[in-house]
């Protein structure tokens, strides 16, 4: 049987819904009548004084190595830009914001990391409580509501989808954490993306990688509603804002941790050094440290778009990562299998999906390899379990071409192409009872291309792609007892874990 993973520390990072009650809807219907309206006049007038001043801040500046403020547009982003953005957060709905703890000086720690990222005003925040350089994507940037905000803080910007982009992000750190006196602190988000703070989501090395002293900073979100947590499956940003807007407070406190000094096993691995910072803030902010990412949500909206539950996608990318040998494109690619299985869309298959998906006439042979997966016993697998199946299953079934080669002699009553005919004889021949239909079928499933007939070479094309067939060929060939035994391989030894792809 495959490995099994406990259940994720929370159930989805990426949706919310307020619980509403009616005392809850009493209140933020008189806030709409009474506190809204002035609200709105104010948040309008600060955004009047804030824009201006930050172009006049960031006038002339572009991304870039070495580009640079001038010393008087610091002073006006220091001493005015950060006030005014404060009188923001206040008419925003965030009256009053505690702090606890120091903010360390840039020498004792050039980086700051926050979380949890979790709010539409997380980035008017990181500048009032921690004013620095934010690492902010290309997105924000060609924003034009957004870039003179973002631009009076002199960022580093980054292209998410760009492999040389986050290189050239690590080159810009270390290169401005090597003239301190020059710049500010350099302030991350290191979950990268927006979650709903029920837990942490897995930090990223980006933070970590420069392998200098880093201070946590706790936000905590102390309003049990959280009317302004803003993900990919939440209310949209109006919506949001206006529910903030209504609250006579929504209640925070910064919390500055002691500076994190990383261990030099942590220099040399910025992974276990941002493991370990994750679950410094994630004890002091009360939540679970999680493996979720921003691929997880990635995968949730397309599983969505296809009709599957909104958590049914979610795998926690980084533990899987590790686990498997996959990467965010391969795990795409088998999320299409897995919707193509699940045929009611209930987030699940089911021994009935899955003899229906492979067309395998021999049905103890399914039956055999679903058991594999189904880890929990429940007659159902979960898009988790399938990726770990198959990940086991690459390790424990070579991909050697004999096997394909005597399975295609057998399946194509060693003509030289296979057709519906041949694997109708072929399973006669090996004493396993199948019908003209079922023969069809699972021609038509192997037979990609449509053709009439399929040769040798499409046919372990097909097999290579789907690494299932080649226990059911095996078991074909050799009967049940020839029946790989899975998970053999320890989990402490993530070195000797072949890839998916090799």
């Amino acid at each position: 049987m495959v490995r099994k993973l406990p259940a994720p520390a929370v159930n989805n990072p990426f949706s919310w819904r307020i619980q509403w009650t009616w005392p809850l809807v009493i209140k933020t219907v008189l806030g709409a009548i009474f506190i809204f309206p002035i609200r709105l006049v104010m948040f309008i007038v600060s955004l009047v004084f804030l824009i201006p001043i930050c172009y006049v801040v960031g006038y002339g500046w572009t991304p870039g190595r070495g580009n640079h403020l001038k010393p008087w547009q610091q002073w006006l982003a220091v001493n005015v830009a950060v006030h005014i953005n404060r009188v923001f957060l206040f008419w925003v709905g965030h009256a009053w914001i505690d702090y606890k703890g120091k903010k360390a000086s840039i020498h004792d720690a050039p980086i700051s990391v926050l979380a949890p990222h979790c709010t539409l005003s997380d980035g008017n925040l990181l500048a009032a409580v921690a004013f620095g350089s934010p690492v902010s994507r290309v997105a924000n940037y060609e924003n034009k509501l957004f870039r003179p905000l973002l631009v009076a803080t002199e960022p580093i910007i980054v292209n998410r989808g760009n492999k040389e982009s986050r290189h050239a992000v690590v080159d810009e750190i270390k290169a401005r954490l090597s003239s301190p006196g020059r710049w500010t602190s350099v302030v991350f988000f290191p979950e990268g993306t927006c979650g709903n703070s029920s837990g942490l989501l897995a930090f990223k090395g980006g933070p970590f990688y420069p392998g200098c002293p880093v201070q946590p900073v706790a936000v905590h979100n102390l309003c049990p509603h959280r009317f302004g947590v803003w993900t990919f499956n939440s209310y949209n940003l109006a919506q949001g804002l206006f529910f903030t807007m209504c609250q006579l407070n929504n209640p925070i406190c910064v919390e500055y941790l002691p500076v994190y000094h990383p261990s030099e096993e942590e220099k040399e691995n910025p992974f276990l050094f941002a493991s370990n910072v994750q679950a410094v803030m994630a004890r002091s902010l009360g939540v679970p440290a999680t493996d979720f990412s921003f691929e997880d949500a990635n995968l949730m909206i397309k599983g969505m778009k296809k009709g599957l539950p909104e958590d049914a996608a979610l795998v926690e990318f980084h533990l899987l990562r590790e686990m498997t040998g996959m990467n965010f494109a391969e795990m795409s690619d088998q999320l299409d299998r897995f919707i193509a299985m699940d045929t009611n869309k209930d987030g699940f298959v089911s021994l009935e999906d899955m003899q229906e998906f492979f067309c395998w006439p021999a049905e103890a042979a399914v039956e055999r390899f679903f058991a594999e997966y189904d880890t929990s016993s429940r007659q159902r697998i979960t898009f988790r379990e399938f990726l770990l199946g198959l990940a086991d299953l690459a390790r424990a079934v070579p991909r050697a071409e004999v096997v394909c080669q005597e399975a295609y002699q057998i399946l194509s009553s060693s003509s030289s192409s296979m057709t519906a005919q041949s694997i109708e004889h072929g399973f006669s021949a090996r004493g396993v009872d199948c019908s003209e239909q079922q023969a069809r079928d699972l021609f038509e499933r192997v037979n990609t291309g449509l053709e009439s007939s399929l040769d040798e070479g499409g046919f372990i094309k097909f097999i290579s792609a789907n690494p299932e067939y080649q226990v059911f060929l095996q078991w074909l060939l050799h009967g049940q007892e020839s029946f790989p035994k899975m998970a053999q391989f320890p989990d402490d030894e993530p070195d000797k874990r072949p890839s998916f792809t090799d």
